[in-house]
C-alpha cells in the first residue's frame, strides 16, 4: 500500500482529533440540556467513541486482514485515552472551561467501548466467514 493510501486511512482520526480540539477551544458551549435528558458526559463518550473508531481505521493499512492483536487494541486505547487527557488539560487553559475528571472518564469510556465493540464485531465477522468457508 502506498504512503498516500496509508495517510488517507489516518485522515479521519486527524480530522476527529482536530474537531475535538476545536470544540474544546470554545469558551462556552450552550447545550439544550432541558431538551436533552442526559448530561454532557454522553457527548464526551460519543465523541470519543467515534474517535476510537477512526483510530482503528488508521491502523488498517498496517494489517489489512483486520486480525489485530490485543496489543494493537491496547496501543490504540492508550492513544485515545492520552488524547482525552491532553484535551482536558487543554480545556484548563480555555476561559470559562475547566479540566474535569468526569469528562476524562467519559472520554476514556468512549474510546474503550468503541475498540471493544469493534474487536467483538471483527472477531464475530471473521468467525462467521470461517464457518461459511468450511461448509
Amino acid at each position: 500500500m502506498k504512503i498516500f493510501q496509508k495517510t488517507a486511512y489516518g485522515l479521519p482520526a486527524l480530522i476527529m482529533a482536530g474537531a475535538i480540539f476545536y470544540v474544546s477551544s470554545i469558551e462556552k458551549i450552550e447545550l439544550p440540556l432541558d431538551i436533552v435528558f442526559f448530561s454532557d458526559l454522553f457527548f464526551h463518550a460519543a465523541a470519543y467513541f467515534f474517535f476510537g473508531i477512526t483510530l482503528l481505521c488508521a491502523a488498517y493499512p498496517w494489517n489489512t486482514s483486520l486480525d489485530y492483536s490485543l496489543r494493537t487494541y491496547m496501543i490504540l486505547g492508550v492513544i485515545g485515552i492520552l488524547y482525552g487527557l491532553s484535551d482536558e488539560i487543554h480545556q484548563s487553559f480555555v476561559p470559562n472551561r475547566a479540566c474535569a475528571l468526569s469528562d476524562f472518564f467519559a472520554d476514556s469510556v468512549g474510546v474503550i467501548l468503541a475498540l471493544a465493540a469493534l474487536r467483538i464485531w471483527i472477531k464475530k465477522k471473521g468467525h462467521s466467514a470461517i464457518n461459511r468457508s468450511t461448509r
